[in-house]
């Protein structure tokens, strides 16, 4: 189903042409693909309220709707497969899309630089405020040890405690296990 890491198809360009998916692998097990998305494809908060919990938080709920019916052909949803993710609160969920654990972003990149991406031209044009910024901040899904935050990877690519949920200007970007 990945041919060269293209897979589905998103938002892309200023103008919101629809472009494939660019993806890295992350893990290959027990016949099924992890994949990451290599660019950040657009912005929005984590919950739009108090969320700061991956079971309830806006993100996931977008994810699992809006971008997997907008992001994927009937084929290329039928080869997504449904996992369970251990969270750190809000307790375990079941997701066709998701974001990675603060633990996994460690674990599936060797180092600060590796776990930094650039946006994609729509998500530039969305994430207004670090436009000038080469690298963009992405979220992940733990939730923070501060009160009304979550964990992101920042511009250098450290993994940070304590973003506000509400935040608008930090980008996702979206995983998928598929069958090999």
């Amino acid at each position: 189903m990945v041919n060269d890491r293209v897979f589905g198809n998103f938002p892309q360009s200023k103008k919101g042409a629809i472009e494939p998916i660019q993806w890295r692998v992350l893990d290959r097990r027990d016949g099924a693909v992890l994949l990451i998305s290599e660019f950040v494809l657009d912005r929005l908060p984590f919950d739009s309220g108090t969320a700061n919990n991956w079971a309830e938080s806006g993100v996931r709920k977008w994810l699992n709707t809006e971008f997997f019916n907008t992001a994927f052909n009937e084929k290329e949803k039928s080869a997504i497969l449904e996992t369970e993710h251990v969270n750190n609160a809000g307790g375990n969920t079941e997701d066709k899309v998701f974001m990675l654990s603060a633990e996994e972003a460690q674990t599936y990149f060797k180092n600060d630089g590796d776990r930094q991406t650039i946006k994609t031209k729509y998500a530039m044009k969305r994430l207004w405020i670090h436009k000038a910024e080469r690298y963009a901040y992405w979220w992940l899904r733990s939730q923070s040890v501060y009160a009304g935050g979550a964990v992101v990877v920042n511009a250098a690519g450290h993994i940070h405690d304590g973003m506000k949920i509400g935040t608008d200007v930090v980008g996702v970007r979206p995983c998928v296990w598929i069958k090999d």
